[in-house]
């Protein structure tokens, strides 16, 4: 969105009406008042709008449906946590392109005849699956993933030796995440992109909306691995026009979580904001 925007209330986002991104944001643009997704700058991949009006409360039945839609789109952790199974035992693994789904057997292949199928995924590659099997999300503004090149993983495995680091948070950062799995450190991904679910549990991937802040799901293994944390990194890369107040509130929302839990060690905040060609570091 254009600087011309503005966001109003961060503190009650969860009582804004539901997309399928989580609640909405409240935007100001000069005059105008209104709800929309938090994720998407383009509409053509998530259209909600809703006029503010002052003085007039959402209803409780609009609300409601709202709310209703939004958890229609998510599929429970169950059934991800037994697909994951399946999918790890199975000795004939294959993953289609085109429907961004798993083929496990000879006759779910017949349906994907015209597709790109990509044969014979081994156990290691489910470990890394960016690097592995899935095409990073390019295109698209909300979920747009930069993969990270060699010299840049370097740095960040050198800086997380030189500050003794035990834990590292990587939001939207897969490719990082997937650099680092192998490392002893603790080690959560949070990102909007819920392929991951069928790659990792909630120990190690938690589906989140950054520019809301929102869990998708029980964010209990969020908090536990917080809890654990001694020396925190979070590194977070925003999409291309992401805005920066939202993301400043989800860093301020983090750093008040390990507050709230008397997790008090200490924390390093890594940002590259792509529509800055730039990285900053606080510390």
């Amino acid at each position: 969105m254009s600087s011309n925007y503005d966001v109003i209330d961060l503190e009650n986002i969860n009582q804004n009406p539901y997309c399928n991104h989580g609640p909405t944001i409240l935007f100001k643009n000069k005059d105008k008042l209104f709800y929309a997704c938090s994720a998407c700058r383009d509409h053509k991949l998530c259209n909600f709008y809703l006029k503010y009006e002052e003085g007039k409360k959402i209803s409780q039945e609009k609300y409601d449906f709202w709310l209703d839609q939004f958890k229609s789109t998510l599929i429970p952790i169950e059934d991800q946590n037994k697909k994951r199974k399946e999918i790890i035992n199975s000795k004939n693994k294959r993953y289609c392109h085109n429907c961004n789904e798993f083929i496990l057997n000879s006759e779910s292949l017949k349906k994907h005849s015209d597709h790109f199928v990509l044969e014979k995924i081994t156990d290691e590659m489910l470990k890394k699956p960016l690097q592995n099997i899935l095409n990073p999300i390019e295109k698209n503004s909300s979920n747009a993933q930069f993969v990270f090149d060699d010299q840049t993983n370097l740095f960040i495995q050198n800086h997380i030796k030189k500050f003794e680091y035990d834990s590292v948070l990587c939001i939207g950062t897969p490719s990082i995440f997937e650099n680092l799995i192998d490392s002893n450190i603790n080690l959560m991904l949070l990102d909007i992109d819920d392929r991951f679910m069928m790659f990792y549990d909630e120990n190690r991937y938690q589906k989140f909306n950054m520019f809301n802040n929102y869990f998708f799901y029980d964010k209990k293994k969020y908090e536990l691995f917080l809890a654990k944390a001694k020396n925190l990194l979070v590194i977070i890369d925003p999409p291309y026009g992401g805005m920066v107040k939202l993301i400043s509130n989800t860093i301020n929302t983090i750093m008040k979580d390990k507050e709230d839990g008397n997790f008090s060690s200490p924390m390093g905040i890594r940002k590259n904001f792509p529509q800055a060609l730039k990285i900053f570091y606080y510390d």
